[in-house]
């Protein structure tokens, strides 16, 4: 999963490298674009790239899989792809209070 945590990470810069780009925002418009967001957007988008990112990640442990001559490496990738899912998410309701209070640091 730490894996998945980076490259979550990454894409999140990439995404905002890009929208700098794209956008010409300086720290200005930047603190008015997160402002203007809300709280449900903001994590529906961290959402959506940590998911990009460990589809990225099991497409990966299939090949990986496969190199290594597992039998079944489709069904094995998408174990990978549940079981993180799954860890992922008890540990986000674990620590929502936690992730919230994160999450509200870029709207200030």
């Amino acid at each position: 999963m730490a894996l998945t945590s980076v490259l979550t990470i990454w894409l999140l810069m990439a995404s905002a490298y890009l929208k700098k780009k794209i956008f010409n925002m300086d720290e200005k418009e930047w603190a008015e674009y997160l402002k203007g967001i809300s709280q449900a957007r903001m994590i529906a988008g961290l959402i959506v790239l940590f998911l990009l990112s460990l589809f990225i990640v099991s497409t990966g442990a299939f090949f990986s899989f496969k190199i290594l001559g597992f039998s079944e490496p489709g069904q094995m990738a998408v174990l990978f792809l549940i079981f993180t899912t799954l860890c992922a998410g008890i540990d986000l309701i674990k620590n929502k209070d936690s992730f919230f209070k994160k999450i509200s640091m870029f709207r200030k």
